[in-house]
């Protein structure tokens, strides 16, 4: 079996730093790879858009410690989006963005990320 939409970090995605270059160089054979989902840190939109050049979907997501997947892009989203975001919450996920008193703050403001769903550890 050969993978196809793996999920990765940045730091764990040497296999695609040039797309597939450097391991096709090592004899690794990514001709199944169609897409992967990727996040952890901040995901540059070249590494995005090398992706895709090469052939190979690339979707971003976020998540914490506390909720490994808060949002993530759609294959089939536009690559500007893919690009650019995160993606919109994943279904069941609830986003708040709140001031240091727990109070949501309005639309373009700083704040911390408030995230509700099944996935959110207790504790």
């Amino acid at each position: 079996m050969a993978p196809c939409a793996p999920a990765a970090a940045p730091a764990a995605r040497h296999c695609a730093d040039d797309c597939g270059g450097q391991c096709a160089r090592a004899g690794h054979d990514l001709s199944s790879l169609q897409q992967f989902l990727i996040g952890a840190t901040t995901v540059p939109p070249a590494l995005v858009a090398a992706s895709e050049a090469a052939g190979i979907r690339c979707c971003r997501c976020y998540g914490s410690t506390e909720m490994p997947t808060v949002s993530q892009c759609l294959p089939e989203d536009p690559l500007q989006k893919r690009l650019n975001t995160d993606g919109r919450p994943n279904p069941g996920v609830e986003v708040r963005l709140v001031d240091d008193a727990g109070t949501d703050v309005p639309a373009g403001a700083e704040g911390e990320i408030a995230e509700r769903g099944t996935e959110n550890f207790l504790g």
